[in-house]
Parts: C-alpha cells; sequence; structure tokens
C-alpha cells in the first residue's frame, strides 16, 4: 500500500508512553523508506498544518513545555 500511495508526509497521533506502544518501531522504519516527513505527537506536541488559498499547505510542530 505504501508503495502505491508514496506518502509525502505522515502524521501520527499518540501519547507518549501509551500502553499499545504506538507507533511500533517496525511502522516507522517502513514509513521511513518512503519519507523523511513523519511527524508525531509524542515528540512533536500538536501538529498544525496551515492552507493558504491556493492549496499549498505547511506543516509545523508546537511543542510546549
Amino acid at each position: 500500500l505504501l508503495k502505491i500511495i508514496m506518502p509525502g508526509n505522515v502524521l501520527i497521533s499518540s501519547g507518549r508512553k501509551n500502553k499499545y506502544g504506538h507507533p511500533d518501531p517496525v511502522i516507522l522504519e517502513r514509513l521511513q523508506q518512503y519519507t523523511n516527513n513523519i511527524y508525531n505527537t509524542q515528540t512533536s506536541g500538536a501538529i498544525m498544518i496551515e492552507i493558504d488559498s491556493k492549496g499549498k499547505f505547511e506543516i509545523r510542530n508546537y511543542i510546549t513545555r
């Protein structure tokens, strides 16, 4: 599926030290074969996506400490 979709960006929403162990390291390795743009709320905090009127978008991390 990843080979067909060829994701440019991947957004992962999961809590830090969650009891399920998400995201699985095997999945992260697989995703990294297709993109370096992986955003994870565990390490990035909130993930904001801004889209302008022309459809261009920007993804930013928002870490609160």
